[in-house]
């Protein structure tokens, strides 16, 4: 039965501070107090009309950072407005677009989400605004993957408001930018939702298309007989002269972005759309009280500093919220983790006899992230919206601003990566009134203790800045081919780089408003972190390389063959349609999906058709046609050989499935449901090349460069892991394909003298043993036949073309054996000193044993705390030791982008190298392990070694 009564947020919080298990796991608890609203006046400039419809939906007075906002962009601003989580940003955007559309009837509006599920609900917004004046005609609708082709037509021709996705507008409405004729040479309003979400690659990608729809309704209200080009305010007087050429006129729309707090919102709105903002950050909305907690897993091992599972404290204490009868969200930090978070609290809500009631349909909790159906997601919002669903495991994909109504409690299994994402998160659970808890369940990585050692980092720290690089070369030539197809590129576009508007005045300063006599704006500029020096900045800006021109670049697409030069003009020659193969961010054609059934005879997917699975109980199918195959979900094309290989188990909605095969060049893989009792993790092998230095400096102890890097990885094998247990079952082989991308990056070498230094100090355990002794193959091929050429920690078998190590238990140097002085050598090679072990587990017990464990336990530190640095997830970046690089022939540490092209994180650390290298020894003098820990330089062997120490000596020399 679920929970008979609900429990006030603030006893829960006074049972969690007394229970004598959770009390002294409680890092910090802070506590944002009540605030109540500031209110705003109704612009004097804003159409009346508007302001009754707004009574009649409920609204009788703005919020402050609304009326802000709605004043500036009525003067014809660009208006970027940062504020909470549910603090009404979206009025803030939607009365300027609405007065434009009342007041001139020719006139249109595009609002982008990054999510389907967001336009469907600010879709819905509009609707009860149309229905609110219905004289005003606004006809909104949402075109995207989901609108039926029948009603394609009709919204193109008929829509005065139309909700989408940056996706959508890249492949299916520019592409066919002349069926959209009248509704883009009528644009006067560009809205993008959730702001801080286009950073990275996604941004720089949405950055070039906002460029490529800027030219196209710049071309078609040309064509219509406005003059885009034409200065603000030029010409005779009358209302539409004097507007053409301003923002909001046609062929210069008008830009409103709303973001949740970064620390540079005016850079970033720039960066995306070419032109100056106006920042309004004074956020009035009223905040109930809320309630933060940071707690840190219990020590299950002290001597190695291991702590409790992050996933089985979150789900302890999402079932305690949630069998207090309290409305809650747990976040998780992977797909996996959800599934497996969903898993375990399923069980642990049974095993307390917490049921749905008899004949509900609907679970306690469900689960929800990318990869589900459309279909699914909308169900699970709608039930939480509505009340029927109490509990809900999501990764990020519900940290965006959909309605699911305001929660009541928050728990974030890790640390989400981010400031900005932490706050957006806890956001997720409050009303703006009445009380909320947040908890932040630290987990094992170096950044999530630095956060619950440091937790002022969170609670005063600064935002990060969120970075995109529109003119990076790969990203920038994939859209100049998109652009080339939809238009053809003239003389006078050629001379300047692409997106350059000659009517746009120079970017400037941003501005920030000011509420008059209703307190200060939100200020960024907190206090640093302990230890951190400065580090929650993203430090100086770091110089961007001039944009190449559009002749320079239509020169390369004309040598591949793609456009054609007559006279002053560059026409597309090519029979494809380039946005087809350019992905945004991993959808679409990028994707893999995962199908349920077996694969199709003879191994080929061939034209099956798909189909979701219902998530209403009926049957999607008509009667008569033959069955489709079921999508259970989708994943990126670039995490499928590590998620999606043959014999993975694919976790969807708590249960499990085994993958039987992957077809990457269809984009699909066939799975069957499994039994449920054990998960799989895939392992893979990187290999770095650096391809071009950009710059390169000296800095203490090391040389530093930066640039580009050949990156090539393979997915190399895979453990089978029993649930709760994650006890190692069996191991198995991927063969896979190599993935290969070009990506942005730093590094840095020690210098010959450091090395030197280390050495004196014995504090280097880098350099190769390359003699082992006469003894040394018989006794290792002895070892191995003992071992039955199995590895002796994960029993995987040795492969017939790889065979496996043989490992020392204690180190082969420390026996001192002299060639021809000494026979140590046999010691050495004892039997009883020999263990076999696969290539991944003989890394893993070196590192322990601290054989390489001053560079790869400052890889280990570094990797986890760039990210402070950076708006980005730990995920994004990697890192690579080595003791002898190859290509620089001496200890090498490089840190290099995952994704392919880059967005200039490279840069970003080249530049903020030293306060790099300070943060990553306050975490690792900070935290409270004898020798190293998985918290700061990784695993050591029982503290038999002190790799911590080795890794202080290094980061000493370089400080």
């Amino acid at each position: 039965m679920p929970p008979p009564f609900v429990v006030p947020i603030r006893d829960l919080l006074r049972d969690l501070e007394s229970e004598p298990r959770l009390a002294p796991q409680i890092e910090a608890l802070r506590v944002l107090p009540e605030r109540p609203a500031r209110h705003g006046d109704w612009p004097a400039a804003l159409h009346p009309d508007l302001i009754a419809a707004a009574a009649r939906l409920g609204v009788e007075r703005l919020y402050s950072h609304q009326s802000l906002a709605v004043g500036a962009a009525l003067e014809g601003r660009h208006v970027v407005t940062v504020a909470a989580t549910a603090s009404g940003k979206s009025l803030a955007y939607l009365l300027p677009l609405l007065d434009t559309l009342r007041r001139r009837p020719e006139a249109r509006a595009l609002l982008l989400f990054p999510t389907k599920a967001l336009a469907r609900d600010q879709l819905a917004v509009l609707e009860a605004w149309d229905a609110a004046l219905p004289a005003a005609g606004f006809r909104p609708a949402a075109y995207d993957g989901d609108t039926p082709r029948g009603a394609r037509s009709q919204i193109r021709r008929e829509a005065r408001i139309v909700v989408s996705n940056p996706d959508m507008l890249h492949a299916g409405i520019l592409p066919q930018h002349a069926s959209w004729a009248s509704f883009l040479g009528g644009l006067s309003d560009l809205v993008l939702d959730e702001m801080h979400v286009y950073r990275g690659i996604f941004g720089s990608h949405v950055a070039n298309v906002i460029r490529r729809l800027r030219r196209v309704a710049r071309f078609h209200a040309t064509m219509q007989g406005a003059d885009p080009t034409r200065p603000p305010g030029a010409g005779a007087a009358g209302p539409e002269v004097a507007d053409a050429g301003r923002p909001g006129s046609p062929g210069r729309p008008r830009f409103a972005f709303s973001s949740a707090t970064i620390a540079n919102p005016a850079e970033l709105a720039e960066r995306l759309v070419g032109a100056a903002v106006t920042v309004i950050d004074a956020d009035g909305a009223p905040r109930g009280r809320r309630s933060f907690l940071i707690y840190n897993p219990p020590v299950v091992d002290p001597v190695l500093n291991l702590r409790r599972s992050a996933v089985l404290e979150s789900e302890a204490l999402a079932r305690r919220c949630l069998a207090a009868g309290v409305q809650t969200i747990v976040f998780a930090r992977s797909r996996q983790s959800a599934e497996l978070l969903l898993r375990y609290l399923d069980e642990g809500l049974a095993r307390e006899g917490l049921r749905p009631a008899p004949g509900d349909a609907m679970p306690l909790v469900r689960g929800y992230r990318g990869g589900y159906m459309a279909g699914e997601r909308r169900a699970i919002e709608a039930a939480l919206r509505e009340g029927r669903l109490r509990g809900v495991v999501a990764t990020n994909a519900l940290e965006l601003g959909v309605d699911i109504g305001q929660l009541d409690a928050c728990v974030m299994s890790g640390y989400p990566g981010s400031i900005a994402s932490t706050w957006q998160q806890a956001g997720r659970a409050g009303r703006r009134a009445g009380e909320s808890l947040a908890i932040l369940v630290a987990g094992a990585s170096p950044i999530d203790q630095f956060i619950a050692r440091h937790p002022d980092y969170l609670f005063e720290g600064s935002p990060e800045h969120a970075r995109i690089a529109p003119d990076n070369l790969l990203i920038l030539l994939d859209h100049l081919r998109c652009a080339a197809f939809e238009l053809p590129f003239d003389a006078a576009e050629a001379s300047r780089p692409f997106g350059a508007d000659p009517g746009d005045p120079p970017v400037l300063p941003a501005t920030r408003a000011e509420p008059s006599g209703s307190g200060p704006a939100i200020d960024a500029a907190h206090a640093d972190a302990p230890g951190i020096d400065g580090a929650t900045a993203a430090g100086p800006d770091v110089g961007v390389p001039a944009a190449p021109t559009v002749a320079e670049l239509l020169a390369v697409l004309e040598a591949q063959g793609l456009l054609q030069r007559s006279g002053d003009t560059w026409y597309w020659m090519a029979d494809e349609r380039p946005a087809e193969r350019v992905g945004l961010r991993g959808a679409g054609a990028d994707a893999v999906a995962i199908v349920l059934g077996p694969p199709p005879l003879g191994g080929a997917a061939g034209p099956a058709r798909l189909r979701p699975i219902p998530t209403d109980g009926g049957d999607p199918e008509a009667a008569g046609r033959p069955p489709a195959a079921e999508v259970l979900g989708t994943v990126e094309r670039s995490s499928a050989p590590l998620m999606l290989h043959p014999g993975a188990v694919y976790l969807h909605e708590g249960s499990s499935y085994v993958v039987e095969s992957l077809d990457l060049d269809e984009g699909r893989a066939y799975v069957q449901a499994s039994d449920g009792s054990l998960y799989t993790r895939a392992s893979s092998h990187v290999e770095i090349q650096p391809l071009r230095h950009f710059a390169e400096r000296r800095a203490s102890g090391v040389d530093l460069a930066q640039g580009e890097l050949d990156v090539r990885s393979r997915a190399t094998g895979y453990r089978r892991i029993r649930f709760r247990t994650h006890e190692t079952l069996g191991w198995g082989d991927i063969d896979l394909p190599e993935q290969r991308h070009v990506a942005g990056g730093y590094w840095f070498t020690l210098r010959d003298e450091t090395v030197e230094r280390l050495r004196a100090l014995g504090r280097w355990h880098h350099d190769p043993v390359r003699d082992r002794g006469p003894s040394w193959p018989r006794q290792a091929l002895r070892a191995r036949e003992r071992d039955g050429r199995r590895c002796r920690l994960c029993n995987a078998p040795e492969r017939a073309d790889r065979a496996h190590d043989v490992h020392h238990i204690r180190p082969f140097r420390d026996f001192g054996w002299q060639k021809g002085l000494n026979e140590r050598h046999l010691e050495a090679n004892d039997l009883d000193n020999l263990i076999t072990l696969c290539k991944a587990c003989h890394r893993s017990a070196e590192r322990c044993l601290g054989l390489h464990g001053g560079l790869q336990g400052l890889g280990h530190a570094l990797g986890h705390v760039a990210p402070l640095f950076l708006m980005c997830d730990a995920g994004d970046l990697g890192v690579k030791t080595e003791s002898h690089a190859a290509w620089s022939k001496r200890p090498t540490v490089v840190v290099f982008e995952r994704a392919a092209a880059g967005v200039g994180f490279g840069e970003a650390l080249f530049e903020l190298h030293e306060r790099l290298i300070a943060a990553t020894g306050a975490l690792v003098e900070g935290c409270p392990c004898p020798a190293g820990c998985p918290a700061c330089v990784g695993p050591a062997a029982g503290g038999l070694v002190d790799a911590k120490s080795q890794v202080l000596a290094v980061l000493a020399a370089l400080r």
